[in-house]
């Protein structure tokens, strides 16, 4: 069975080592031998433990050395990178075929020229890297597109899929049950991401002062959190990191997602799976998964134009349905993780 060796340079949990826990198992099955390797850091040991559990042979690396000897068996190695830096090492020195696979959100809708500052320093630190593989996976087909426009060789846009029997719609008994236990009453919208600038929560914190009687369930961590809750109204929680994410989705009424950049949203995925119907932001990673009046609301994410969606939601339970069912089709006809995975491994047996 050909061995593959996915390499990755994470030193904290993300949705791209989320995906990786939840993929690498599917693999085996298809006809591929997958090990991760992983820089080797304390808080890593319990996330590198569930691999071990799932059949996944995992190695820990502290130098580059280390790790090109370990991968010297594979007949395919796949780098999945954070930093710029690691792509400029292992594609200089890894033997081929060799991929990179990325989830990088790629293009930030930023104001004021920033979004092209943004692009030429991603051309400058990744793309440039990226031309010594041997092709580019990458999650979404916008985004398969858009790095064909940057001159990158043999892009592929695969899929990202979640479980759709572990991100389910609540029963009808289910549902007052959940609400009672998590403290909830009223309109909930929930909104799970990184407290980062890209995830625009300015105009979710301004999209709940126009909506004072709805409530504003913020779940993740990261730089913004100090100053963020200095600014909240009231209505807006701050509910930290979460290991109960199917019970939120099943729980909450809708999702507010002012996104402004993406490449395949798990989060927007594992809603969708839960029929939690979704007012997002109309940029490129978003239109691709949410169809406007279909499966939810894509609109510009100005806090004007967010508030009414949420109201038009929050009024009318049956279009709350309706969207919430749509949603869930969607995904279980496009982004089971079954689906995902099956592509996934084709793509890599094409290499070989």
């Amino acid at each position: 069975m050909p061995q593959v060796a996915f390499i990755s340079d994470a030193t904290r949990i993300a949705g791209s080592e989320v995906w990786l826990l939840e993929t690498l198992p599917h693999l085996q099955s298809l006809g591929l031998e997958p090990s991760l390797h992983l820089h080797y850091s304390p808080d890593l040991d319990e996330f590198a433990a569930r691999f071990t559990e799932r059949q996944v042979a995992i190695k820990r690396y502290q130098t580059w050395e280390e790790l090109l000897e370990q991968t010297t068996p594979a007949n395919l190695r796949v780098v999945q990178a954070g930093n710029p830096q690691t792509y400029a090492v292992l594609l200089a020195r890894l033997p081929g075929p060799k991929l990179v696979l990325s989830h990088d959100q790629m293009r930030f809708f930023y104001p004021l020229g920033l979004e092209a500052l943004y692009r030429l320093v991603f051309i400058l630190t990744k793309v440039r890297a990226w031309q010594k593989a041997d092709g580019v996976l990458t999650v979404s087909s916008w985004a398969a597109e858009f790095l064909r426009s940057l001159g990158v060789r043999q892009p592929s846009g695969l899929f990202n899929g979640v479980d759709p029997q572990r991100f389910r719609p609540a029963s009808a008994e289910e549902l007052p049950q959940l609400r009672r236990k998590l403290g909830w009453a009223g309109f909930t919208v929930l909104y799970p991401a990184r407290l980062s600038p890209e995830k625009n929560h300015w105009a979710l914190l301004r999209t709940a002062r126009l909506t004072p009687n709805y409530r504003y369930i913020l779940v993740g961590e990261g730089e913004l959190g100090g100053i963020l809750k200095r600014l909240a109204p009231p209505n807006v929680e701050f509910w930290g990191r979460r290991s109960d994410m199917p019970e939120l989705y099943r729980a909450a009424d809708a999702m507010l997602q002012p996104t402004l950049a993406e490449n395949q949203s798990l989060a927007t995925l594992e809603a969708m799976a839960s029929s939690l119907p979704i007012v997002t932001s109309r940029i490129p990673a978003q239109l691709e998964l949410v169809h406007h009046g279909q499966t939810g609301f894509t609109v510009e994410p100005s806090a004007r134009h967010l508030a009414a969606a949420v109201r038009q939601l929050a009024q009318d339970s049956r279009l709350r349905l309706q969207l919430g069912q749509a949603a869930r089709h969607h995904v279980e006809q496009n982004h089971t993780l079954a689906g995902a995975s099956l592509r996934l491994a084709q793509a890599l047996k094409s290499y070989l």
